[in-house]
């Protein structure tokens, strides 16, 4: 029986490092970086199985966006929205729904929605600046309209409920289909009304 000596010890070890980390860094484990995510699901040629990464979506949005604003009929609401502004950024926020609509920077805009994810607006419900106090006017199968650099998409109301200033979910990109949700303030300050719509048709 041969006794391994140090240096074999170490050489033993050193083949070992150099073969994991050529593995690590192979062409095959390049993370991939998607259109609406940062990390988007990862196909390994060798097994054919699909290997999703969990992190929070942020999206890269290097557009230039020429016209975004919203209409809707049944409330004569019609106004510019301000794109990528920070829901969690309370200065930042505030600044921009003073005079206009904002969308929520941690979501898709309209064009990366057309299938799937979530487009997702806020704005004051009270006040000289209440652009969504009439929010809860709106019934399923309403239309909303939304022009995005020259392209008009249609959504119906699917749905209006209540959730708690903490209910994070609402201004996520996910959603198993085209989707639009508006966000304002219900009972004063402490809910929000959220109406969620469906995208019918791009113009």
């Amino acid at each position: 029986m041969k006794v391994l000596t140090i240096a074999s010890l170490i050489s033993f070890f050193t083949i070992g490092l150099s073969i994991s980390l050529i593995a690590l860094f192979s062409p095959v484990n390049n993370i991939v970086v998607g259109a609406n995510t940062i990390f988007d699901p990862i196909e390994r040629p060798d097994s054919g199985n699909v290997e999703a990464i969990t992190v929070a979506p942020i999206i890269r949005s290097e557009v230039v966006i020429e016209d975004f604003s919203i209409q809707i009929p049944k409330i004569s609401l019609n106004k510019r929205i301000v794109a990528n502004v920070d829901p969690i950024n309370t200065a930042e926020y505030l600044a921009v729904i003073e005079k206009d609509i904002a969308h929520g920077k941690y979501t898709l805009l309209p064009f990366q929605a057309k299938n799937d994810g979530n487009v997702y607006l806020f704005a004051h419900r009270e006040g000289s600046s209440g652009f969504f106090n009439r929010l809860g006017e709106l019934q399923k199968g309403d239309e909303i309209l939304i022009t995005f650099n020259n392209e008009l998409y249609v959504y119906s109301v699917e749905k209006l409920f209540v959730v708690n200033p903490e209910d994070t979910f609402v201004y996520t990109a996910d959603s198993a289909y085209p989707a639009l949700t508006l966000q304002t303030c219900e009972n004063g300050n402490t809910q929000r009304l959220i109406i969620k719509s469906k995208l019918i048709s791009v113009i």
